[in-house]
């Protein structure tokens, strides 16, 4: 049965644990952009805020156009060592099969995101993938896609400046502690619903629906 319902996902984080190869790519590019790490700068970036690892490891925000655009495409080279989290494959079968429409919206290039999905057989499953060009420009993207559909929006993200800009855009979020930022720091910034494991998606994600229809 199809359900009025849009389920936006984030990519990084929420359905790929990149965590690892983002760490060694900003590690990679320190030098490059001059950048502050020791040992423990990367060791606990599930605690802090996108905005405040930007300052801790003294990213000028005048460069943060670039270092994005060099973190994507060695993103893109190391496609290979991300995997999925476990179990979400299997969430998002069965989202799928309920009837919602699964779309990405992501600050990753769509296609590494797509070369991704090919790979793990996964590319039926997503109706679309939108592309957020500014790391914290998601509500602008978000907004739009509003205009666009009549279908009800639901998104799921691992981040602070996920929740940040769907409370911008009036948008409810499911934030999962699984991915780059830690449930203290997400509870903070009060989601509407906040799991754990990929494995209580469904529930949570069925409950917005009966709540909402």
């Amino acid at each position: 049965m199809k359900k009025n319902i849009t389920l936006l996902f984030d990519f990084d984080g929420t359905i790929v644990d990149s965590i690892q190869v983002v760490k060694s790519i900003i590690e990679d590019l320190a030098p490059l952009y001059h950048l502050k790490i020791d040992k423990s700068s990367l060791d606990d970036l599930k605690e802090k805020g996108a905005k405040d690892i930007i300052k801790l490891i003294d990213l000028k925000w005048w460069k943060l156009p670039f270092f994005v655009f060099h973190v994507k495409r060695k993103m893109t080279k190391r496609i290979d060592e991300i995997l999925l989290f476990d179990n979400i494959k299997n969430e998002l079968i069965s989202l799928n099969n309920e009837g919602y429409r699964i779309e990405i919206l992501s600050s990753n290039d769509p296609k590494t995101i797509k070369r991704f999905l090919l790979k793990n057989n996964m590319t039926s499953l997503v109706a679309h993938i939108y592309k957020a060009s500014a790391l914290f420009k998601k509500h602008t993207l978000l907004n739009k896609i509003k205009e666009t559909t009549s279908n009800q929006i639901l998104y799921i993200g691992d981040e602070v400046r996920d929740i940040d800009a769907c409370k911008k855009s009036n948008v409810p979020i499911v934030a999962v502690t699984w991915g780059y930022n830690s449930s203290k720091i997400l509870n903070k910034s009060k989601p509407e619903y906040i799991i754990e494991k990929p494995n209580q998606l469904s529930k949570v994600i069925n409950d917005f629906s009966t709540s909402n229809n």
